[in-house]
């Protein structure tokens, strides 16, 4: 049986509910929102994104979607955590793996929906005017909400307008930049290092390019988005080599690349192959930049709430992804 409660009990409690991704296989979390929505009187639906794992749907009445995700980042050395991970509230604040991103804001959405619908006469019964998604995937992979937006033309049709909950420190975000991937390879010829001469150090060969990498970075540091800021590269893994003796054969880099919305997929691509060049760059994800007008009315709505509320009623850009992007690329 489950207790409804306020915000910070709401986020303690999925706080404690561990749904590190990876690997992304526990769903208690996912679990206790399928609860607490029924005990709401709603009608959640669990949507399967493999065997294990599932969203959580509510479909309601009206041109709104709130939309979160449930999984965090790993824990990493617990030991090293001067607060739990799984959640400890200290001088007024609450500690632990989510808390911000995103169970503090799920949790906070869930008591004022809870508020909502037990002040609203008879409205227990009756449907939600909102719709939700909470995603069970979201750190290290879209393919949660990508299932969800298969819904799109049929019990999802109505929707219009979106908002996802990330951490934005109470600010409106009406744009988020984009995150491409790219795998580098480099490929040689094994020898004994005794006499490296006979073979081809396919390291040497990666590294070879690095400088050209670094000057095709300032070069898009060049541009610029009013609100998300800067283009950037990252290089972020290099893997090559399996023993000091041995000339490797073959190593690798991966880019992680973040994309404004004035860049065009195609010509992130192209740029990124010709820096490279005569490397053979993969791209290995593609989440594209995601901006809503200033006019939508959405925006109007929510910096009305703001202004209201004596609140920042400015907006302001994302310079990491969300789901937002997915969401958008279907017409919400």
């Amino acid at each position: 049986m489950i207790k409804l409660g306020g915000p910070v009990e709401i986020a303690k409690k999925l706080v404690s509910l561990n749904s590190e991704n990876p690997p992304g296989t526990r769903t208690q979390c996912g679990q206790y929102v399928f609860d607490f929505l029924k005990k709401l009187g709603l009608k959640p639906i669990k949507q399967f994104i493999d065997k294990e794992k599932f969203n959580v749907i509510v479909i309601g009445k009206g041109p709104l979607l709130v939309q979160g995700h449930l999984d965090t980042v790993q824990f990493g050395d617990a030991k090293k955590w001067k607060r739990n991970p799984a959640g400890e509230i200290r001088e007024g604040k609450l500690f632990g793996r989510g808390s911000s991103d995103t169970k503090g804001n799920i949790a906070c959405f869930l008591a004022a929906l809870a508020e909502n619908r037990k002040n609203g006469s008879g409205r227990r019964r009756q449907p939600s005017p909102i719709s939700m998604i909470f995603t069970c995937v979201e750190e290290n992979s879209f393919s949660a909400i990508q299932k969800a937006m298969k819904l799109r033309k049929t019990k999802l049709r109505h929707i219009k307008y979106s908002i996802t909950i990330e951490p934005t420190n109470g600010k409106l975000i009406s744009c988020n930049k984009g995150q491409y991937t790219f795998e580098i390879t480099a490929q040689g010829k094994t020898a004994h290092a005794s006499d490296p001469t006979k073979g081809i150090n396919a390291i040497e060969k990666l590294v070879a390019v690095v400088p050209r990498i670094k000057s095709y970075e300032k070069q898009i540091n060049k541009r610029s988005h009013k609100l998300m800021g800067r283009a950037t590269l990252n290089i972020g893994i290099i893997k090559g080599g399996s023993a000091a003796n041995i000339v490797p054969d073959s190593a690798s880099m991966i880019i992680d690349r973040r994309v404004i919305t004035s860049e065009k997929p195609q010509q992130v691509i192209k740029e990124m192959a010709r820096a490279v060049r005569p490397l053979r760059s993969r791209l290995l994800r593609r989440i594209d930049p995601a901006e809503t007008s200033s006019k939508s009315k959405i925006v109007k709505i929510m910096r009305g709430i703001l202004a209201f509320e004596k609140m920042d009623a400015k907006i302001y850009g994302y310079r990491a992804t969300a789901e937002l992007s997915e969401i958008r690329k279907h017409g919400i």
